[in-house]
């Protein structure tokens, strides 16, 4: 990622062979948080198939539009999924949040992952997945800036997730 042969990191450690090279606070992260406990993966790939399920259909968006309008809910529609934290997170968020809608959508629509949604431990595991996207997307706000240096950015990390 970091371009060991023909960069900046190249030339340093032709120069100076004991250099250490570390990447970007906010890259370690993102590299940490793409693996996943298989558990946590299924649930991950089971909302994104709901979703693409209900967006990629244009008469399931608007059904699905319509049963949130009928049941008062702020938001009418899911968002769709990014690889992007802060996007992934507020994906995740929504989903959340519209976990009863989807499943008496999906069981009107005879989905069989409709059932998940109302399982104890699929909602868990996707509070869970809400909570850490939460917490890593307010990390990484914290590490951004132009006055932040290698010691905020450690002592952020560990007090993120006290």
């Amino acid at each position: 990622m970091s371009g060991r042969f023909q960069s900046k990191q190249a030339l340093v450690k032709h120069k100076s062979p004991l250099y250490i090279w570390t990447h970007c606070m906010i890259h370690r992260e993102t590299l940490a948080s793409k693996e996943m406990s298989p558990g946590l993966n299924l649930v991950l790939t089971t909302v994104v198939t709901v979703v693409n399920y209900i967006k990629m259909r244009p008469l399931s968006s608007r059904i699905f539009s319509r049963l949130c309008k009928d049941m008062g809910v702020v938001h009418s529609s899911l968002l769709f999924y990014s690889e992007a934290r802060l996007l992934r997170g507020k994906f995740l968020q929504r989903v959340y949040e519209f976990r009863n809608k989807n499943a008496i959508f999906l069981e009107k629509e005879n989905v069989p992952e409709a059932e998940n949604f109302r399982a104890g431990l699929f909602v868990v595991r996707l509070s869970y997945l809400v909570d850490i996207s939460d917490k890593l997307n307010i990390l990484n706000h914290q590490l951004q800036g132009s006055n932040v240096h290698m010691f905020d950015t450690s002592d952020k990390k560990k007090l993120c997730f006290l």
